[in-house]
């Protein structure tokens, strides 16, 4: 049986269904988690990938309908599709969002929030938090089995 286009449909859903809907996805298919950059800080990451590219388009196209914001999209040599925020902003915006609706990935999506805010609160190149953002990456990695993008 070919696939239908046009299965993922959030036309027929309000905002807050719509957001459950995505905060279910992200629980069982994305990674809420840090990467580390050239200078070894922690940066925070919001992903997602499939080999069906569609969920995760509709999901693009809400939030940058919704919010004007956008995820950077990705094709992977294997076939797979991934979606991806690492912008500050951006990674806060679909965090808080999508937070009071995760269940399995919400301790993660809390503690990206803190990290934002703590960023906010010093400036980019701030030293004053480094502590604590080291120790939110690392129980935020614990959380995710112990993997650092």
């Amino acid at each position: 049986m070919p696939l239908s286009k046009n299965r993922v449909r959030f036309d027929n859903m309000n905002i807050s269904e719509t957001l459950a809907y995505i905060a279910g996805f992200f629980d069982g298919e994305g990674s809420i988690c840090f990467r580390t950059n050239r200078t070894s800080r922690p940066s925070p990451m919001i992903s997602a990938i499939q080999k069906h590219s569609e969920v995760l388009e509709k999901i693009s196209e809400f939030f940058s309908r919704t919010y004007g914001v956008s995820f950077c999209a990705y094709q992977d040599n294997d076939g797979f599709s991934r979606i991806e925020s690492t912008k500050r902003d951006t990674t806060f915006l679909i965090c808080s969002l999508l937070h009071p609706y995760l269940v399995v990935k919400k301790e993660q999506a809390a503690y990206i929030i803190e990290f934002i805010n703590l960023r906010r609160n010093e400036g980019f190149l701030g030293k004053t938090n480094i502590d604590r953002e080291m120790e939110i990456a690392t129980t935020v990695k614990m959380l995710n089995g112990g993997r650092f993008l």
